[in-house]
């Protein structure tokens, strides 16, 4: 059972929201993260290194016009192409 990490929501603005370093801390615990809200094909480049095992992607992509989600996947394709695991 992965734990779920909120990252940031904004339409949940009294979510508790999680450091970059209890994010770190959570993933030195041997569990699966799953990290969800706020994750931007830009930003999500803030996590590259961290052993998390699921990235839960919504409002970045479905709150577009539907002319543009097909562009903004080819750029989450890009951002997860130059993705590192920790070996």
């Amino acid at each position: 059972m992965p734990l779920w990490v909120r990252f940031y929501l904004k339409y949940k603005p009294n979510a508790n929201i999680i450091s970059r370093q209890q994010l770190i801390d959570g993933c030195q615990q041997n569990i699966a993260i799953c990290v969800i809200g706020g994750l931007t094909a830009e930003n999500v480049t803030e996590l590259a290194g961290l052993p998390i095992t699921y990235v839960a992607v919504v409002g970045d992509i479905m709150d577009l016009p539907v002319d543009q989600i097909a562009a903004r996947c080819q750029q989450w394709q890009q951002a997860f192409s130059q993705w590192k695991m920790p070996t």
